[in-house]
């Protein structure tokens, strides 16, 4: 089980690069300056911007989703190349929380006067750490995958392969 927080795989498609980018440009919205991709007025399956051999998008939903991946591939002769990873907000916000709990974790180690306050002092950092990793990862896992099957459904592929 690999614990990163993005996602890498191919998928292998009979369709050629043209195909590709005219089945996407039919199931992307074009990318706005304000952010309202949300609610009952978007039709398509994402937002984003698709290029002539590559695109940059993300599903869109009927809420507000921190987690939902950033999709960003690279078309090639049959097969995209796609990589999910996370808003970089989200990322940033995970990297400071979990960097806190380590200057908790430090400050606790150095200004504990016994063991047993010690071992007290030291586990409450590394649980919230630990937490705050699993709910990061977890719920990016199960968007990626969500979004994958979306994907995958719109360019009407059966397999792909993982990186």
């Amino acid at each position: 089980m690999k614990f990163r927080l993005f996602e890498e795989f191919t998928i292998q498609t009979n369709k050629s690069v043209a195909s590709v980018e005219s089945i996407m440009k039919n199931n992307v919205e074009p990318k706005l300056f304000v952010d309202t991709t949300w609610g009952p007025s978007i039709s398509k399956d994402f937002y984003g911007i698709v290029g002539s051999d590559c695109f940059e998008i993300r599903p869109v939903t009927w809420m507000r989703n921190s987690f939902i991946p950033i999709i960003k591939d690279k078309i090639k002769d049959n097969q995209v190349d796609i990589t999910m990873m996370p808003n970089g907000s989200v990322l940033a916000f995970t990297i400071v929380f979990i960097a806190s709990c380590l200057i908790f974790l430090i400050n606790s180690l150095l200004a504990s006067p016994s063991p047993t306050v010690t071992s007290f002092a030291i586990s409450i950092p590394i649980i919230m750490s630990v937490f705050a990793y699993c709910l990061m990862y977890f719920a990016f896992k199960y968007e990626a995958k969500r979004s994958k099957k979306i994907l995958i459904g719109v360019l009407g592929v059966y397999y792909t392969l993982s990186i």
